[in-house]
């Protein structure tokens, strides 16, 4: 069987310090008190990673397939490893997350014509049923993974968030936990081509205010009123 230098990069893109809002009614008509910050951090497994590039909003786990890890080939395992850990703190965050793959062509670092060999998609559904395999995670319409407690099949939306208890230290949030299997279809014809993994995970405070200040349910719905203030979404 052909080996394939197909080279690997695994971003991990998160908000290490987000915020969410916290209103009071005496304030709500003129002011937005903020809570304090949520720290997460993405963490891979053992030393199959290259780096953790920390910024002031994001950082980045990056893991190479290349001569350090050697070649890959058709039908043999990928370790994409993915998790989440969040500081201690008493705040019990809500947490969402979501995965981008791109296929590239080695040459030009330009996106692939994926539509023959389905690679992305072939990847993304293995993802995908790692992800959501125990019932912590849900992909709602929108494109992220909602780590939730109860979901409702019949209106996803109102699917009830799991708050992550990080009162007594760290805690890590499985993501992506078991490798996954590069497609047997790929032939040396294509040796060469990079595909690159993005993880992005968003936290917020266990507090979802209505214009009055009052507390929220914990929906995905809900959520989406701290969630959609992010930067970049």
């Amino acid at each position: 069987m052909s080996t394939l230098p197909i080279l690997l990069v695994i971003f991990s893109c998160l908000v290490t310090f987000t915020l969410a809002y916290f209103f009071t009614s005496d304030w709500a008509s003129s002011h937005v008190q903020m809570s304090g910050k949520v720290e997460i951090v993405a963490v891979g497994q053992g030393a199959t990673y290259n780096s953790i590039e920390d910024g002031v909003s994001s950082a980045n786990l990056v893991i190479e397939y290349d001569n350090d890890y050697g070649v890959l080939i058709p039908g043999e395992p990928i370790g994409v490893y993915a998790n989440c850990k969040v500081s201690q703190s008493t705040t019990q965050p809500l947490l969402r997350a979501k995965l981008i793959l791109e296929l590239k062509n080695p040459d030009t670092n330009t996106d692939y014509d994926d539509s023959e060999l389905n690679i992305i998609s072939n990847l993304n559904q293995q993802l995908n049923d790692i992800i959501v395999g125990d019932n912590s995670w849900y992909l709602h319409s929108d494109g992220y993974y909602y780590y939730v407690k109860t979901i409702n099949s019949d209106d996803p939306k109102s699917s009830i968030l799991k708050e992550v208890d990080a009162s007594d230290g760290d805690t890590i949030v499985n993501f992506i936990t078991q490798p996954i299997e590069f497609p047997k279809n790929v032939t040396s014809e294509f040796s060469g081509l990079a595909v690159k993994f993005k993880i992005t995970f968003q936290a917020i405070q266990n507090y979802i205010p209505d214009e009055n200040g009052n507390k929220l349910q914990n929906t995905i719905q809900n959520s989406l009123r701290i969630f959609d203030n992010f930067l970049g979404d």
